[in-house]
């Protein structure tokens, strides 16, 4: 039954819900809560059809609000000091904990007494659900529920949950108002590319506003996003966010903190991608579709993990294997590709790092493949003879 018939058929049924939810002596029983937000949840239009189904949406909502409030009733106040004796925030902790808990259950479909909102379908209750919930999302208390609705089977179907929800959601996490667990932070990010790509840009705004960021200091801000961690459980997720970077990097003209914190995410997600279960790790070429594998391995190898005395060779070898790709993508006049080999360079700057610290130690004639490897990654747009030429003077070659 649609809202428009209801209020049709019983056009008084509005001023009974308003006057119930205004009876702190109704809303305070859990038992005549839950069924009240089950009528309110009836009355919902996810799409309404009419004038009638968008007021009737926003008086529900404006209900809810009044459910949650905090603000101070004198009608509450009394009530409280007569019956409950507790405080009002208690009251309206322990409301909002009632609410959440009836929606669960709700939402999970466990109730035994054969409330069901019949002729609607799985995703259109979720979807109306949602829309309820948009102001409880700054609730600590609903995070139970907001969690349940990520990760609803329905979620994965799009239009699902509405986009006011999403966003409230993704905006009220970024503040720190909202704590979810992992697995709902990264559904949220699956199935809403808007949040994932707000989450990616918050990172990159708190890394590059501040310029004295310590290395530390970046990492943890890295590591407490989320992001590296749900990038090495999901590559979809991995790679937006480097498309997001490879925006960034061409806009910004090679910018020295963005190449840093690219870097350094790279090393997150690749610190958290080594604690994945085997079972559950996919193979690299999921995350590093553009590159050659066997490239690819020897730049994520950490210099740790190699002798140092056979780190020289082990840069010349990247500096050889990268330097082929680059002359044949040169070759075909594709600088697309060209691109995605710098990219992966910047990305896994470690071995840059040292070729650097070679050249400049080393007492003897400059390896010609180290200073090849370092001209690439200043300078990509170079040809290759230019690239060496404009570090050997440098080096003292």
């Amino acid at each position: 039954m649609s809202t428009t018939v209801a209020m049709r058929m019983f056009p008084l049924v509005g001023q009974l819900f308003g006057r119930l939810c205004w009876n702190p002596y109704v809303i305070a029983d859990e038992e005549s809560q839950r069924s009240l937000l089950q009528c309110l949840w009836c009355l919902y239009s996810t799409e309404p059809q009419n004038t009638v189904e968008l007021k009737a949406n926003n008086w529900i909502r404006n209900l809810l609000r009044h459910l949650i409030s905090e603000e101070e009733s004198s009608t509450v106040s009394t009530f409280l000091q007569s019956v409950v004796y507790i405080s009002e925030d208690e009251y309206h902790s322990s409301l909002v904990k009632d609410m959440v808990l009836s929606l669960v259950t709700e939402l999970r479909g466990k109730y035994g007494d054969g409330i069901h909102i019949s002729g609607r379908s799985p995703s259109d209750r979720l979807r109306s659900l949602s829309v309820l919930c948009v102001p409880l999302v700054t609730h600590p208390e609903a995070a139970p529920l907001i969690h349940a609705l990520l990760m609803s089977p329905e979620f994965g179907q799009k239009g699902t949950l509405s986009t006011e929800f999403l966003e409230a959601v993704s905006n009220a996490l970024l503040k720190k108002k909202l704590i979810l667990p992992e697995q709902g932070v990264m559904g949220l990010w699956l199935c809403s590319l808007q949040s994932l790509e707000d989450a990616t840009l918050h990172l990159i705004d708190s890394s590059l506003s501040d310029q004295h960021l310590t290395s530390l200091d970046m990492e943890h801000l890295i590591m407490d996003s989320l992001l590296p961690k749900a990038s090495a459980f999901h590559p979809s997720i991995f790679l937006i966010v480097n498309d997001i970077f490879r925006t960034l990097l061409l806009e910004s003209n090679g910018d020295f903190v963005l190449l840093r914190l690219i870097k350094m995410f790279t090393c997150c997600f690749l610190q958290s991608f080594l604690l994945v279960e085997a079972k559950e790790k996919l193979p690299l070429k999921a995350f590093f579709p553009h590159n050659p594998q066997s490239l690819v391995m020897a730049l994520l190898m950490l210099p740790s993990d190699v002798p140092p005395q056979a780190w020289q060779q082990h840069t010349e070898w990247i500096s050889h294997s990268l330097k082929r790709a680059v002359e044949g993508q040169e070759s075909a006049g594709s600088g697309q590709d060209l691109f995605e080999s710098w990219f992966l360079l910047v990305r896994c700057g470690d071995w840059v790092d040292i070729a650097a610290q070679h050249l400049t130690a080393s007492q003897s004639e400059p390896s010609e493949a180290l200073l090849w490897l370092l001209a690439f990654y200043h300078h990509p747009n170079n040809e290759s003879q230019q690239r060496t030429d404009s570090l050997v003077g440098l080096f003292g070659g």
